[in-house]
């Protein structure tokens, strides 16, 4: 299409030209080389995302492709043509289905409308996702200060900084915390690296990568905030009281 010939080849002369895709692994078989016969415009190649609008359209046999997607172009409103549409492909092959006949601009607004959903629900499982790590890393901290009460409020009568007390209480969260946004770094970088080729790949994802993992570390920081600060209230009278 357009933006394969702009994109890809620079804008350059397409016909004629040949071309070969990259397999996605290592060990997929390599393609054959093809030769462009024409270009075409995009006609709503990936049109969730315009940024890949880049694409090929390959001669298929009867029969290997289905369901088959036609483009129709009109010279009014597409609304008024679709009954003289399926009148022409019945009249052609009447033994063809005709599933849907639906204006291009409603195609399009569709496939952004399940791209914007899929976001939407990706982006609720990771705030749940993130709500709950927040509660589970504020659940132990809590856990932590509430067992080691009266040793904090020892370390404290002996005139321990909250310098002192601090990693006490978090050493343990902050390891876990440090542990889990490393894993998680690593599997996020591997999937990314198998699941799309260096064609779709886009060179911003390691610091999309790098923020969110900052961003989990600031939330599990956060978590800790208000037991540590529960933690260096103790007073040493109401410690051994306790105990």
């Amino acid at each position: 299409n357009r933006s394969f010939a702009e994109r890809i080849l620079g804008g350059q002369e397409a016909v004629e030209r040949r071309f070969r895709s990259v397999p996605y692994h290592a060990n997929a078989p390599t393609e054959p080389w093809r030769e462009i016969n024409g270009v075409v415009e995009d006609l709503g190649m990936n049109a969730a995302n315009s940024e890949h609008a880049a694409g090929v359209y390959h001669v298929v046999k009867p029969g290997d492709l289905h369901p088959v997607n036609m483009l129709v172009r009109t010279g009014g409103d597409p609304g008024l043509f679709v009954s003289r549409v399926r009148a022409t492909i019945l009249a052609i092959e009447p033994a063809m289905m005709v599933d849907r006949l639906v204006p291009l601009d409603q195609v399009f607004s569709e496939l952004r409308f399940e791209a914007r959903f899929l976001s939407f629900v990706f982006a609720m499982v990771a705030a749940i996702a993130v709500v709950l790590s927040g509660a589970g890393i504020y659940a132990l901290i809590a856990f932590t200060v509430a067992e080691r009460t009266r040793e904090i409020g020892i370390r404290a009568a002996l005139g321990a900084r909250p310098s002192r007390i601090i990693p006490v209480v978090v050493f343990r969260a902050l390891l876990q915390i440090l542990a889990g946004v490393m894993i998680g770094a690593v599997l996020a970088a591997f999937m990314v690296s198998e699941m799309t080729n260096d064609s779709n790949r886009t060179a911003s994802w390691p610091a999309v990568l790098a923020a969110v993992a900052s961003v989990m570390g600031i939330i599990g920081m956060l978590a800790c905030a208000r037991p540590v600060l529960r933690a260096l209230r103790i007073q040493p009278i109401d410690a051994l009281r306790e105990a």
